[in-house]
């Protein structure tokens, strides 16, 4: 290896498939093979250790970890039959995967060990030569205390970790390994979101998920004590929190289909007050302002400075697209000064990014590019850095960045969960909201019953879309490999690519005619569309319309008109290339079939409102939605409406947090719940040609941790 070159993780070679871990992918052929993270990291496991007897117990230890937490019994046999259904391997008479009953399990097949940073090959026979896959790492050994589970988390190159909540091998070393770290997994609710620490640092505010519905609690992260300070459900979720400067209240905000205002609560007890209505993201500033994200006359996201002694609103030059938590969270840096990611109004057509703004001129210019895609990020305690985590494969990395720009990011260590949200302590330590989301499509009877499962999906992306083909497949968004793809979907198979492309395929998707589909393409921002043949796979053409992010597509049922959404206006463009041309205002279109017309979707700072237009554009008619059961401001799918009239919904009721599948009958504005979809998240559902529908499911598993550095 050349000097100064960084090692990377080999590729694993055996007939004619390819072990990636470095990208957490299996190949066939140069073709991707779906295989979920635990089973791959039992594959990569057996197949490092090609000839050898890895039993039971080393794998329960290399993979699980030594907890009692976890249905290993159940889990293994789910990673194998996995595999062996990835590899087409026949389990009574093996090629790849031998059963050695009640001990374990052998990998059969020769494997090369291919060095894929200067491409030279070894034959892997022995046991030793399996060192770079899983090389030896410094562990960091966490001291039991009073009122925390807590876990040994060893470290490993090779990603050969566990993904449950109570894991023992937790944590990848950062590749320069400076300090290590160690994890804490706190006490509380079974079930917690978003921590937020108090100003004093001896107090967290988290989310406590009390019968679905998230309500705002405070817990000592020492011994785990917790108790809930608010408990109305009929204001929707609580979201996003922030502490007063004197640490007395807890700001937050509570959202339905829009937010529906900034409310605060003491931390001592009592009811909680509304501060400011239609707003949401609070931060609290040291003289009593408060920043907010709010609706302007033009219902566009930005950010405020509201004066609660006055009631006095001041304009910010910050945009968020309003699409995710993610692009309004903001933080104050110091008493001048706060942070946000999002746009500035000169950076329209950018990608969004962090950003200064100085709250004195009301001025915000952009922060250095980190180079990476920011998942979830917080400042730490000085202001001076940024805490980053990232998305790396399967896993996610943890980064700091001087917010001065003289240094690239730096790792800290990395975990294999997704992160929702990250706050820092004083003591550089950070407490982190793990999440596991397991996905899956299912199949619902429109006479309702309970829903069949077509395929279990290794990870939806943040945004997630379904849309039902011509054919009977199902086409969604999975994020697979550290890149999000459109994937098909049938009954009894597999999920597998459906382009022939190595490019980022993403949300808005849309069927566009018979055989075609539309879709975003390339990286973020996502603002230009492609047109795909759904039989080969082959994409037919390109449309850059230079609008912006796109966030909602539809197609007319010949395909050969385009609708987009981009910059919150509603645009047409011919399929085979053209100027776009403006239709209306709107976030979301859809197709009509009994017209056919347009559907419109507007998001005003009340409510989501939906009207019909012709394909032309012209005049409206509004489709009422009742109100009682509000809708999900999220895409609307395509696909979503029959010719009766009959549109399919994602529902955002007051009493939880979770979106259950809804029925709008577009004449009446009468809703209808489909199901009791429990601890499940319904996003975006489609009819499928046969009458049924199909839809993206969702689990939730959520806690708080806690990430020391060594020597704190």
């Amino acid at each position: 290896m050349a000097a100064g070159s960084s090692p990377r993780a080999p590729l694993l070679r055996f007939a004619v498939f390819e072990l990636d871990l470095q990208s957490g992918e299996l190949r066939k052929s140069g073709r991707i093979v779906i295989l979920p993270p635990q089973p791959f990291k039992v594959l990569a496991l057996l197949v490092s250790r090609q000839g050898e007897l890895v039993t039971r117990e080393e794998i329960q230890r290399e993979v699980w970890g030594n907890t009692a937490f976890v249905d290993f019994e159940r889990g293994l046999n789910f990673a194998i039959s996995k595999i062996r259904t990835a590899l087409a391997d026949n389990p009574d008479t093996p090629r790849y995967v031998e059963t050695l009953p009640r001990r374990g399990y052998r990998f059969l097949y020769p494997v090369e060990h291919v060095d894929v940073s200067d491409n030279r090959r070894t034959e892997q026979v022995k046991a030793q030569d399996a060192a770079p896959v899983a090389a030896a790492a410094p562990r960091a050994v966490v001291t039991p205390g009073a009122g925390r589970r807590v876990f040994i988390m060893t470290l490993s190159a090779a990603a050969l970790i566990g993904t449950g909540f109570a894991l023992a091998r937790l944590i990848l070393p950062a590749p320069a390994a400076p300090p290590q770290w160690s994890g804490v997994l706190l006490g509380g609710p079974d079930m917690a979101l978003n921590p937020r620490l108090s100003p004093d640092g001896h107090l967290l505010a988290i989310q406590a998920m009390v019968d679905g519905l998230t309500q705002v609690a405070v817990m000592k992260p020492e011994s785990g004590n917790w108790s809930v300070l608010t408990r109305r459900r009929d204001r929707g979720a609580v979201t996003f929190m922030c502490w007063s400067p004197d640490g007395a209240l807890i700001y937050f905000s509570r959202v339905t289909d829009v937010p529906l205002g900034i409310y605060s609560v003491p931390v001592l007890g009592g009811e909680e007050h509304l501060v400011l209505e239609n707003a949401d993201q609070p931060a609290a500033l040291a003289d009593g302002t408060i920043l907010v994200a709010r609706r302007d006359g033009q219902q566009r996201t930005k950010l405020f400075r509201f004066f609660p002694e006055t009631g006095k609103l001041q304009d910010l030059p910050v945009l968020f697209s309003g699409l995710t938590f993610l692009e309004s969270l903001m933080f104050v840096r110091d008493g001048k000064h706060a942070l946000a990611w999002g746009r500035t109004l000169e950076g329209i057509q950018q990608k969004p990014g962090f950003l200064e703004v100085d709250l004195f001129t009301a001025s915000a210019r952009r922060l250095p590019d980190p180079g990476v895609e920011v998942r979830a990020w917080a400042p730490s305690r000085d202001g001076k850095s940024v805490i980053i985590a990232s998305p790396a494969g399967t896993l996610v990395r943890f980064l700091t960045m001087p917010l001065d720009g003289r240094a690239a990011p730096r790792t800290l260590f990395t975990v294999s969960h997704d992160i929702r949200d990250i706050d820092a302590g004083a003591d550089g330590s950070l407490f982190v909201n793990l999440v596991d989301r397991p996905a899956e499509v299912v199949r619902i009877s429109p006479r309702g019953g309970s829903p069949e499962k077509l395929a279990s999906l290794p990870q939806l992306p943040l945004l997630d879309m379904v849309v039902a083909l011509p054919d009977g497949r199902a086409v969604v968004t999975v994020q697979a490999g550290g890149r999000t793809r459109l994937m098909a979907v049938e009954k009894g198979k597999d999920p597998s690519p459906l382009l022939n492309t190595t490019e980022e395929t993403t949300a808005p998707i849309t069927v566009a005619g018979p055989h075609a589909i539309a879709f975003a393409i390339g990286p973020a921002p996502h603002q230009t569309i492609a047109i795909a043949d759904t039989s080969n796979g082959r994409i037919s053409g390109r449309i850059a319309p230079g609008k912006g992010e796109l966030t909602s597509l539809a197609a007319t049922p010949d395909g050969k008109t385009i609708y987009f959404a981009a910059g919150q206006t509603i645009w047409s463009v011919p399929a085979g290339g053209g100027a776009p041309r403006k239709i209306t205002a709107g976030a979301d279109v859809l197709i009509d079939p009994s017209g056919p017309g347009l559907v419109i979707a507007r998001l005003e700072s009340s409510r989501i409102t939906l009207s019909r237009m012709t394909l032309e554009g012209g005049s409206e008619q509004q489709i009422p939605t009742g109100g009682e059961v509000p809708l999900l401001a999220l895409y609307q799918s395509p696909g979503a409406i029959r010719p009766d009239g009959r549109m399919l919904v994602s529902l955002n009721p007051r009493d939880s947090w979770f979106n259950p599948p809804g029925l709008l009958d577009m004449a009446t504005g009468r809703v209808t719940r489909l199901l009791d979809n429990g601890l499940n998240d319904y996003h975006t559902l489609a009819w499928m040609p046969d009458g049924q529908i199909v839809a993206t499911r969702q689990g939730l598993r959520s806690t708080i941790w806690k990430f020391t550095p060594e020597g704190k």
